[in-house]
């Protein structure tokens, strides 16, 4: 397990990494086990978007659906979501949850299959 400090606008996150949650079918890493430059891009629009004014967080319901290592769900429950919601399958739970703990957001985001 890998663990990665993720720095978006003034907000710092903690992702860890699994590399030990396969697929049974195929055998290999599920994709969601990994941080993806995607997301990372994602979170840098959200940030720069709450601070241009052009989309509100404060107070609002989030689900992240397919979350892998729930980044940017995560970063908007620092960023003032009331509530954020990741869901992603069974044997992604665990890391979803680490990173939630790991960030201290455990009063604000529910993780679910």
């Amino acid at each position: 397990m890998g663990i990665i400090e993720v720095l978006i606008g003034d907000t710092r996150l903690t992702i860890y990494e699994r590399n030990d949650t396969q697929d049974a079918v195929p055998g290999r890493a599920i994709t969601g086990s990994w941080l993806w430059e995607s997301v990372v891009y994602l979170s840098e629009w959200i940030s720069a978007a709450l601070v241009a004014n052009r989309v509100t967080i404060y107070g609002s319901t989030v689900l992240e659906l397919g979350a892998g290592t729930g980044l940017p769900g995560l970063f908007t429950a620092a960023k003032g979501a009331s509530r954020v919601i990741l869901t992603d399958v069974g044997s992604l739970v665990p890391s979803l949850c680490a990173n939630m703990e790991a960030n201290g957001l455990e009063d604000l985001v529910k993780v679910i299959i």
